[in-house]
């Protein structure tokens, strides 16, 4: 069963001031760094983004980019746009403002997706998280059906048309959670990363 990995890159970076995807970690692009986090895990990667141009001057060719067919529509128009363009039977979803992500917690989250068509971590507190998940092909026309009628949203526009398969995230090691979902989306969640984590730069 082939599953690509793909990295949500094409977002505008507002909260952030400045674009996330290029945070130097170490010398070295956020985006880079989790290029090759990611590029051995699954049967490919792919990289969405808003436009090719933005990411030429890195270097990334070992990365498959797919330009955003509906562009500033959000991550639900993203995963249809790499799904019509990526052949593939599952799609693990992660973003750049996701920056330690870990690839062994997504493969044992990838064990437990079974026949459903979206397996995704359930916390207690926070919900579902939906963008460190797993879909199926099989989503492709919900989701197309979503954007259609203007809804981006993967809780009102995709899941409950879908077979979820909800993983409590007790069910994996807590700090490794914790730290694989820590979102940076402004100044001060990079620098509160950088604190906790001790990430260079």
């Amino acid at each position: 069963m082939k599953t690509v990995a793909v990295i949500l890159a094409g977002g505008k970076s507002s909260r952030m001031g400045r674009d996330k995807a290029m945070l130097p970690v170490n010398g070295t692009p956020l985006v880079a760094m989790l290029a090759e986090r990611w590029r051995n895990v699954f049967d490919g990667l792919v990289l969405s983004v808003d436009t090719r141009e933005r990411f030429a001057h890195l270097g990334l060719e070992q990365v498959q980019m797919v330009e955003d067919a509906r562009p500033e529509a959000g991550p639900l128009a993203a995963l249809e746009t790499v799904m019509n363009t990526v052949p593939a039977e599952r799609y693990f979803l992660t973003a750049v403002d996701l920056p330690f992500g870990n690839p062994e917690l997504a493969r044992a989250l990838s064990g437990r997706m079974g026949e459903a068509d979206v397996c995704l971590i359930q916390r207690r507190s926070r919900g579902v998280e939906p963008l460190f998940s797993f879909y199926s092909r099989k989503c492709l026309p919900a989701v197309t059906a979503a954007l259609d009628r203007g809804e981006r949203s993967f809780y009102r526009g995709l899941l409950p048309y879908v077979r979820v398969q909800k993983v409590p995230e007790n069910q994996f090691p807590l700090e490794k959670l914790a730290r694989s979902l820590f979102n940076a989306n402004t100044p001060e969640d990079w620098e509160a990363g950088q604190r906790m984590f001790r990430l260079p730069d």
